[in-house]
């Protein structure tokens, strides 16, 4: 992540990757080339979407680089314990056997990938990953009652980018992905309505476009309370920002 002159990576770190914006963006400390993203991976994953380079405006767009080929592989990752949604966490990871190349378009639009991989290997490829894990350290697993868990990570490996008209290092502004049931059948999510408070407003994703406002005032805050498992209608409390008196209306 590059480092700015605060001597820190908040402005341009991996996290804006996944904050449905198109204003941030993950930037490189170099031409990104032999960088690598690693992804936690949801099983039946069908597409992956990408906004390539910093997107924010065209002018930005080409005066950073942008990835020009990338390779996808994919990693078991050996982890003791139930699920977790730490940030950081030891695993022992183990390598699928193919890859996959991609060229990106020099584009800030939505570039649709398609899952390079077969599901059904890539559950073999797990199932054995984890009786390796387990038959390797038997001993060691023996001593203490320890439960494993096995989940896919996915890694992106940047092998050539397109040059910035006034800066080279990298820039990616978005990762998405879309799932599919155990049965292999496209899920009919809805697009997904959340709250960015960077822009002070309820923004929707859909595959065509990320950050649509659907409402947006820098005098409220919202809070998304439920939305319906369609996407069809959400509820959202607006609180004022700013105020001195303890009767709040709500909206």
């Amino acid at each position: 992540e590059f480092v700015n002159r605060n001597g820190t990576t908040t402005v341009f770190s991996a996290s804006n990757l996944f904050d449905g914006d198109d204003k941030t963006c993950w930037m490189t400390s170099n031409n990104g080339i032999g960088e690598k993203l690693y992804v936690s991976l949801a099983e039946g994953t069908k597409n992956l979407y990408i906004v390539n380079g910093r997107a924010e405006n065209n002018t930005l767009f080409y005066d950073f680089g942008r990835i020009k080929k990338l390779k996808i592989y994919i990693l078991a990752g050996i982890a003791e314990g139930e699920n977790s949604a730490a940030s950081f966490e030891r695993l022992k990871t183990l390598k699928y056997k193919k890859s996959k190349k991609i060229k990106l378009e020099d584009s800030s639009g939505i570039q649709r990938i398609e899952f390079p991989f077969r599901w059904k290997s890539l559950r073999s490829f797990r199932k054995n990953a984890l009786k390796k894990f387990r038959r390797e350290n038997r001993r060691k697993l023996k001593k203490k009652s320890v439960k494993l868990r096995a989940e896919y990570i996915l890694v992106f490996e940047i092998l050539d980018s397109y040059s910035g008209d006034e800066n080279n290092n990298l820039c990616v502004s978005q990762l998405r992905f879309s799932e599919t049931d155990k049965t292999g059948a496209t899920s009919e999510k809805g697009p997904k309505i959340y709250v960015s408070e960077k822009r002070d407003a309820v923004l929707m994703d859909t595959p065509e476009k990320t950050g649509a406002v659907i409402d947006q005032n820098s005098r409220l805050i919202f809070q998304i309370v439920e939305v319906s498992k369609d996407s069809e209608w959400f509820i959202a409390l607006c609180i004022p920002a700013a105020t001195t008196d303890t009767n709040i209306k709500t909206d």
